[in-house]
This record gives structure tokens, C-alpha cells and sequence, in this order.
């Protein structure tokens, strides 16, 4: 989503349990002692330059449009609460002539519904890129 809203040659966009913005999500999901975080988020900044306060797909979701955006996320994802595709869908619908699509999985984890079902999940996608790029 980062570089789709930045890059136009990018037509069609499918995300699978994305997050909507990496700090908070890091913050709650982190194995790393909450004392210690702040500064393992300060080295990854000054060592490799990536500011996780700025990861915030939320934020730039709605540039995607008016090219079209599927996002899928499973209900029981523990990783990356469903939460996050309902704030992006309503972000991405803000778009100017916005088209965008939500598929929810009821019951599965993190990135399950290509296991749980990988016919319906390819036909999907597949189906999805097709009228997208046509």
C-alpha cells in the first residue's frame, strides 16, 4: 500500500492482514520488554533509517485510489487484529472515485485463507487483477 499510493505504474492492489499503522501494533505485539522498546525502535531509526511512527498505511491508503484495492483479512488474525482492515477500508474509501473491496474470512488467523481454502482464495484474486486490469 506504501508504494502503491506513491508509485501510479502500480494498477491494482491486494493486501492480505496488513496493518494499518506499525508503532501501536509493535507496542502491543512485541516480545521485547515494553522498558527496552523505545529504545530498539530508536536504533532501527538511527541503523537502518526506518521510523516505525511513520509506517502508517492508514495514513496514505486513500492515494491508492482511484485504482482498486482488495483487502482480506481473517476475524481471529491474533498477529494483526481485523480491526486494522476496517480502518484501512474506511481510510481507502476517502479516496477520490475510491474503489475498494473487503473480503472478511470469519474464524481464520493471520494470512490463513490461502491454506484454509487456496481454490477460493486464488479465484478470488485472480477474478479480482482481472477486472481490475481490463
Amino acid at each position: 500500500m506504501l508504494a502503491a499510493a506513491q508509485e501510479p505504474a502500480i494498477q491494482a492492489v491486494v493486501t492480505d492482514s496488513a496493518f494499518a499503522e506499525a508503532s501501536s501494533l509493535i507496542r502491543e505485539k512485541s516480545s521485547v520488554p515494553g522498558i527496552l522498546l523505545p529504545e530498539c525502535l530508536l536504533a532501527a531509526k538511527l541503523l537502518y533509517g526506518i521510523d516505525y511512527d511513520q509506517v502508517r498505511p492508514v495514513d496514505v491508503v486513500a492515494k491508492i485510489a482511484p485504482r482498486p484495492l482488495l483487502l482480506i483479512h481473517g476475524t481471529a488474525d491474533d498477529l494483526v487484529p481485523f480491526e486494522n482492515m476496517l480502518q484501512l477500508a474506511a481510510a481507502a474509501r476517502k479516496g477520490h472515485d475510491a474503489h475498494v473491496q473487503t473480503w472478511t474470512l470469519p474464524g481464520m488467523a493471520h494470512v490463513t485463507g490461502i491454506v484454509q481454502d487456496r481454490s477460493e482464495y486464488v479465484q478470488r484474486i485472480v477474478t479480482f487483477f482481472q477486472k481490475a486490469l481490463n
